[in-house]
């Protein structure tokens, strides 16, 4: 059960301006709940919180509004929280989906995530870690989607130099990120385990004469710091 929101105003990332421009909708059955919910964020410096009660009436919010973030229970009549995930991804919604939940069911996290859900998080615990996570988490799927805006943005410039005569879908130019995201992933793996190796390499090929002056000079190093000590 959600308790009453008693924590102070937390001020870490966002300021309260930036927060206060994140355009964020939340989605339970429960009326108290929702004000309990609102109320938290607020005052965590968020403004201009939409409010539904079904996934239905939601659904209908994000088509006639611009939000950055969705934040849903799963527990609803009518369409439960995964379900109302699936449908916004039918209709291509790609705002970032928290799925917020008093369910306890691992699976139902796992099945969320799959489904392309930013995160889980839950309703149990301490009301100001609760919400204190719950306030991060938001703050992070509106950075991404920035972010993924930004880079799209990037794409279609670099496309139009190349390609003057072609036109690229949202779906394509979507595809294009993920590769391009995908590829950068690569190489950073790739740059991680040559570093590694060339660390291995370094020190396997080290002659047994300089391990035993390296381990020597380690030696002098900490009973020096060890007489240092003792005589302060």
């Amino acid at each position: 059960m959600i308790k009453n929101c008693t924590f102070r105003e937390k001020t870490e990332g966002l300021n309260r301006i930036q927060k206060g421009q994140i355009r964020l909708i939340l989605v339970d059955d429960d009326q108290d709940v929702l004000t309990i919910i609102k109320s938290c964020l607020e005052m965590h410096g968020f403004q201009g919180i939409g409010l539904s009660q079904s996934a239905k009436e939601a659904m209908k919010k994000i088509k006639s509004g611009n939000f950055d973030v969705i934040v849903s229970d799963h527990k609803m009549p009518q369409l439960d929280g995964l379900s109302f995930l699936k449908e916004l991804k039918k209709n291509g919604c790609s705002n970032p989906f928290i799925l917020f939940t008093g369910e306890t069911d691992e699976e139902i996290s796992s099945q969320a995530l799959r489904l392309g859900a930013f995160d889980c998080l839950s309703k149990h615990g301490d009301p100001e870690t609760v919400y204190g996570e719950l306030a991060s988490c938001i703050i992070k799927a509106s950075c991404h989607t920035k972010n993924e805006k930004c880079e799209k943005t990037k794409i279609k410039e670099m496309l139009h130099e190349n390609f003057d005569n072609s036109v690229f879908s949202d779906l394509e130019i979507k595809l294009i990120l993920e590769c391009h995201n995908q590829a950068v992933k690569l190489v950073d793996q790739t740059k991680e385990a040559l570093a590694r190796r060339l660390w291995h390499i370094t020190f396997s090929s080290e002659s047994s004469e300089r391990k035993s002056k390296r381990k020597i000079g380690e030696m002098i190093y900490q009973k020096q710091n060890l007489q240092t000590r003792t005589i302060h």
